[in-house]
């Protein structure tokens, strides 16, 4: 078999449907025998339902994750996939005609890569508000976009694709997984597993490839949009940052926690205060002070925890 499609699916029926729909427009070329694995992770609402919808449509198999993670949905797929390029799609996007032949005409052309990743484009299902476009090259990562301009290259340092839009030669995960520590676990949200996964991939000296031709439009909701869903998103960034332990360039991890904390709340005032005379400015400390408060509070809590597996182990 030539391509495995990965779609990873917990509680969005609804927008599973719109990918699946689009997913049926998409040109296979000529010759390709390919399959969509979807993992349900564990859905109470009707993704059950969607997916035996389009088993007529569309080479379905599904998959039961019922522990939550979206790293562990993936290798489960990552098992049970028979292609020898496996392309992945999250449940909230809608997938380019030329998606899947642009990433096989990508395989072919630079057979020494490894993997590959593709352009993710903004689909707003309201107005983006004025600090939002002013602001947009900075939230780039809070919409999940990724651009790296118009050429096909291999991908340089600093570079990787993101989840939601990427391709994998199958035979790359000999010996490697997804990190299961990382990635959103339902409610609980931590990123990370794909950028520790190739960051794994380039310390074994394997190459990746930007593939622009390979586009996919990302559903951005309107609750994203707001000051709390600037905050959500990189609060959960200063997690993420700590548990993958990357944090030797972050200064306020070396303070003491009570300073920390008081530079934080010097932050949101700043961050109040810019709000009421209108300027656009107060994103970026935003964003900046979400991410300090994430990455403290994960520290925090790996203390506890490490401190009540002493305990436990002491008794």
């Amino acid at each position: 078999m030539d391509v495995t499609i990965a779609i990873c699916t917990w509680n969005r029926a609804l927008s599973l449907t719109d990918t699946l729909e689009i997913l049926t427009t998409v040109r296979i070329p000529r010759g390709i025998v390919w399959e969509c694995l979807i993992v349900n992770n564990n859905c109470t609402d009707t993704t059950d339902e969607v997916i035996a919808g389009f088993t007529h449509r569309l080479p379905i198999r599904r998959l039961f994750e019922p522990i939550a993670g979206v790293a562990r949905a993936r290798n489960l797929a990552i098992r049970n996939a028979r292609g020898e390029l496996i392309l992945f799609l999250d449940d909230d996007e809608r997938a380019d005609p030329e998606w899947i032949a642009a990433y096989l005409e990508a395989a072919k052309r630079w057979p020494p890569a490894m993997y590959f990743g593709g352009k993710i484009e903004p689909r707003y299902l309201s107005e983006p508000p004025a600090y939002v476009i002013a602001n947009f090259e900075a939230l780039g990562g809070l919409f999940g976009l990724r651009d790296f301009g118009l050429t096909q290259r291999f991908f340089r340092d600093g570079e990787a694709p993101y989840g939601g839009n990427m391709a994998v030669r199958r035979k790359a995960f000999a010996g490697l997984a997804f990190d299961e520590n990382l990635g959103h676990h339902h409610a609980e949200r931590v990123m990370g597993e794909e950028t520790q996964f190739f960051d794994e991939l380039n310390r074994r000296h394997e190459q990746g490839v930007w593939v622009p031709e390979a586009k996919v439009r990302h559903q951005v909701p309107p609750e994203n949009l707001t000051a709390e869903g600037i905050y959500r998103h990189f609060f959960t960034h200063g997690r993420t940052v700590v548990r993958r332990n990357d944090t030797s360039r972050t200064w306020i991890l070396g303070l003491p926690k009570p300073l920390a904390r008081m530079c934080c709340g010097v932050a949101h005032r700043l961050v109040a205060f810019g709000r009421r005379v209108g300027t656009t400015r107060w994103v970026i400390l935003h964003a900046r002070c979400a991410t300090w408060e994430g990455m403290l509070t994960e520290v925090e809590a790996e203390s506890a925890e490490g401190r009540a597996k002493f305990a436990e182990a002491g008794r």
